[in-house]
């Protein structure tokens, strides 16, 4: 049986962020796991608390390639915060937060050893997404270099109940998940996640 996330998730930051409109139905059981970025506007400096340990959702696994060809696995990086970015060549809010991921990546890669690691996410195939070449395209255009896991028939965004484009998860040094940040992020707002995550996760 697939695993799908589950209700208890919570975001970490709600800032009335934009995000491109559904992006493909959750399970039917799973309709109000994640929430678009319309749901609960708030203000930039509230914060939503991890949930308890005992209650913390484990992040399902995957093993995909990225945009290289290089296989990635999640409990490859157990011990450290995993921000698993879900987006689409098509989605403008998407294309406008790449550069602030970007800049994190960079900084990130610069460490010997590095808390926080970014992985896109894209669905080749899945509803009107280009397909792995022309996803590829897309990102050496941009000037993206940061891993995107190619999700061949976005069967890894029905698992984490992505329902809009962009949506982040964080997921914990335990693996579990932290929480997630549906829309798009500035560089300023994504610097405010960061540090919160990693005070926290």
């Amino acid at each position: 049986m697939k695993k799908t996330i589950a209700r208890l998730l919570l975001p970490l930051l709600l800032l009335g962020l934009t995000a491109c409109g559904q992006a493909a139905p959750a399970a039917p059981e799973e309709q109000t796991a994640v929430q678009t970025a319309e749901a609960q506007p708030a203000s930039e400096t509230q914060k939503t608390e991890a949930p308890p340990e005992s209650d913390a959702t484990p992040a399902p696994d995957f093993e995909l390639p990225d945009q290289n060809g290089k296989t990635f696995r999640l409990t490859d990086y157990k011990g450290k915060i995993v921000l698993l970015n879900f987006w689409a060549t098509w989605c403008p809010h998407c294309v406008e937060e790449m550069p602030a991921l970007q800049n994190l990546f960079e900084e990130q890669s610069a460490k010997d050893e590095p808390e926080l690691i970014l992985l896109g996410v894209a669905a080749p195939g899945y509803g009107k997404e280009l397909d792995a070449e022309g996803i590829g395209s897309f990102l050496r255009e941009n000037g993206i270099t940061y891993p995107t896991l190619l999700d061949e028939g976005g069967s890894l965004f029905e698992t984490y109940a992505v329902t809009a484009y962009p949506t982040t998860f964080v997921i914990g040094r335990d693996g579990a998940i932290f929480g997630y940040i549906p829309g798009a992020l500035s560089e300023e707002m994504l610097q405010k996640v960061v540090e919160q995550v990693l005070e926290s996760a």
